[in-house]
């Protein structure tokens, strides 16, 4: 997490010797379900990542872990993981929200290749809500296997850039 902030997603690195809780099961509005995630040791953190396998047919397979807390009104979290491909080359994303209320880290997704790539996603809930997840989801309707691993999701503050901070 970021500035000793806590990860609110529980074993997003897969260190737990499991994949408990994230799951394969669909989530109307944010994740179509998927044929498996398993454990597997290509990590890019302590050598552990979860290994999600979707069957193709539909956008939006992939795999999603519930967040065990509540998530308030106008704040701003944050969920960033690193995805790459174990077989295939499909464009995949981060997705953090509940619903239809979401934001992914790349719209249409990023194709992955073999080296881990760094997902973002910036989310702001429009009311107080519980049942948020955090999901790694393929964006096409092709056969997919991709890894997941070090993901992250904070309370965070948005800070916005200026392009010549001389100029402000």
């Amino acid at each position: 997490a970021f500035d000793g902030e806590p990860n609110l997603c529980p074993n997003g690195d897969f260190v737990q010797g499991t994949v408990s809780p994230w799951t394969t099961t669909a989530l109307a509005g944010f994740s179509v379900a998927s044929t498996s995630i398993t454990y597997t040791a290509v990590g890019r953190y302590q050598n552990w990542s979860g290994k999600i396998i979707t069957p193709g047919g539909v956008a939006d397979q992939g795999a999603r872990c519930p967040l065990p807390t509540r998530f308030h009104a106008g704040r701003f979290y944050l969920a960033t993981g690193w995805l790459r491909r174990w077989a295939g080359a499909e464009p995949a994303y981060l997705r953090l929200g509940v619903g239809a209320s979401k934001a992914d880290s790349q719209a249409g997704g990023r194709v992955l290749t073999a080296s881990w790539a760094f997902h973002a996603a910036l989310w702001q809930p429009a009311a107080t809500t519980s049942g948020v997840n955090v999901a790694a989801n393929v964006a096409s309707t092709s056969l997919q296997e991709l890894l997941v691993d070090g993901v992250c999701v904070s309370e965070t503050v948005p800070v916005a850039l200026l392009s010549d901070p001389g100029s402000g």
